[in-house]
């Protein structure tokens, strides 16, 4: 098989002002980085996500795109990998409906958000950090006297972004589920964002909020120095790590094959290698669809002017 060599080239990089989670604008002008190979003769195979760090994202998903474009290419046919990332859920929403991306690798609640404005089919399991799910955690200071989400002397919570799902739409739906937006508790709710969820426990730690919210696996992560300085009050029902979703409008049988090169990633020491370096992915499993309900029924729960 012809060696492809792909040269990363960031393409573009547009700006996007607003941002709606679950009422889009068709419309509008999707914020891109793209990476792909010089060589037009061959096919692309366009991975992607969303974020506002393009270049990290891209450095870390284009070895898999690269992987995947290897191995569908054959003497006949050459593929080569290209990775879009998009600022927005409203960004990634317009591609997936201009046929611009194959394969969208996205947090679950996320992933169902845009499934209902587009015709991806969550299909795959992402092992990321080693873990098959995860929920997300409560935090407060350990010195605060806030030990329940319910506590009425709450002012401020610091989510992550409004695209998280551990760091926002999880927690969330837990706390409309809790009765923290109800009617009757009355009270306004203040939300901010750290924009990391490394920055979560470090805001906390420096009361610029009560509470908290980050994922079990990345509280694990942290310091003892920081972790000794917080307390987790509650936590939510545990959701798959991350969801890789195919584009319906791609070809049936190329859907089928990059499904089997991922589910067989696991037994190819160079897939290993490339999963391992991808933020600690053990590997790729069939997404159960009956999960999807799940996530529709609690986002279901939140008012849609607070998901906003």
């Amino acid at each position: 098989m012809r060696k492809i060599l792909l040269i990363p080239i960031i393409l573009a990089v547009l700006a996007i002002v607003s941002f709606s989670a679950l009422t889009p604008s068709p419309t509008e002008k999707p914020t891109l980085s793209i990476v792909e190979s010089i060589d037009s003769d061959t096919i692309p195979i366009r991975i992607g996500t969303i974020g506002d760090s393009a270049t990290k994202l891209i450095i870390r998903f284009q070895p898999t795109a690269n992987y995947l474009a290897e191995q569908l290419s054959d003497e006949q046919t050459q593929y080569s990998g290209k990775v879009v990332i998009a600022e927005t859920i409203d960004s990634m929403i317009t591609l997936l409906n201009n046929n611009e991306l194959d394969i969208f690798v996205e947090s679950p609640f996320t992933t169902v958000s845009i499934m209902e404005h587009t015709e991806i089919v969550p299909s795959l399991i992402r092992w990321k950090q080693n873990s098959q799910s995860y929920h997300t955690v409560f935090l407060s200071h350990i010195n605060s006297n806030i030990t329940s989400i319910s506590d009425p002397t709450i002012e401020t919570w610091i989510f992550e972004t409004k695209e998280s799902t551990s760091g926002y739409l999880l927690p969330l739906a837990y706390m409309s589920e809790q009765g923290i937006f109800s009617s009757s508790n009355g009270k306004k709710q203040n939300f901010v964002f750290s924009g990391e969820d490394e920055n979560t426990p470090v805001w906390l730690i420096e009361e610029k909020g009560d509470i908290g919210v980050m994922s079990n696996l990345d509280y694990e992560e942290l310091p003892v120095s920081i972790k000794n300085k917080l307390q987790i009050i509650d936590e939510t029902i545990d959701v798959s790590r991350h969801v890789v979703s195919i584009n319906s409008k791609l070809d049936f049988t190329l859907t089928e094959k990059i499904f089997d090169i991922l589910i067989n990633m696991e037994n190819d020491p160079q897939g290993v290698k490339i999963m391992s370096d991808f933020k600690n992915t053990k590997k790729y499993s069939e997404f159960d669809s009956s999960e999807i309900d799940t996530i529709k029924k609690m986002l279901d729960l939140i008012p849609i002017g607070i998901q906003n």
